[in-house]
């Protein structure tokens, strides 16, 4: 569902009138909807770092002369890998008390700036390739043409929170209210949907 027409779902739960017909001339109410959509579309992404959605998989190399990683795209690196085999993360704060005074060769190990998000790899000898799985940096929905990135069933969920959101603004309980009710439900179906299931080792009984 793209962008215009979760703005004219939105505009209906939220029981105005006037149609919309591009998100380029709204008026100054639905300036506000649009917000709360938007909001809702954020809020949805950062929730969790895990979901399915969210991640992404770069495939890249560093060198001896270039022994980092910096991508606008990359909102938090989640593993790194070299040779099928995931490179062990360091903390910043202990990247910078220690010399890393590993001996040049495949990368063994790397940290992350906080401020950049630039991964740092110890002292390389050659060029290697790296595969990192990280969390994309949130979205944001613009033209009448923009897609969410949630998978398509539950995209109605941005309509649910913001008209709710819009009716808690208003100071009207029902909007918020049976808007929220469907929200509520949407998103339990998505964490059921979107989050990793968890391996769980059952130990048999003696």
């Amino acid at each position: 569902m793209h962008y215009l027409r979760i703005m004219q779902l939105t505009n209906m739960a939220c029981g105005l009138q006037g149609d919309i017909d591009t998100v380029n001339n709204l008026k100054d109410i639905q300036r506000n909807i649009a917000e709360f959509v938007n909001l809702a579309y954020y809020d949805i992404q950062v929730m969790r770092d895990d979901w399915k959605f969210m991640q992404r998989t770069l495939v890249t190399s560093v060198s001896n002369t270039n022994a980092t990683i910096l991508n606008a795209n990359v909102g938090k690196w989640v593993k790194l890998y070299y040779n099928n085999r995931e490179v062990r993360f360091v903390p910043y704060d202990e990247y910078l008390t220690s010399e890393w005074a590993v001996a040049p060769g495949p990368p063994k190990m790397y940290t992350v700036v906080p401020e950049t998000n630039q991964v740092i790899f110890n002292n390389l000898d050659d060029t290697y390739p790296i595969k990192a799985r990280y969390v994309t940096v949130p979205g944001v929905l613009g033209a009448d043409s923009d897609v969410p990135i949630l998978p398509i069933r539950f995209h109605n969920i941005l309509v649910y929170k913001a008209a709710s959101d819009f009716g808690s603004w208003l100071g009207n309980p029902e909007i918020e209210d049976r808007n929220m009710t469907k929200y509520d439900t949407l998103l339990l179906q998505l964490k059921r949907s979107e989050i990793p299931s968890k391996m769980v080792n059952i130990v048999p009984m003696a």
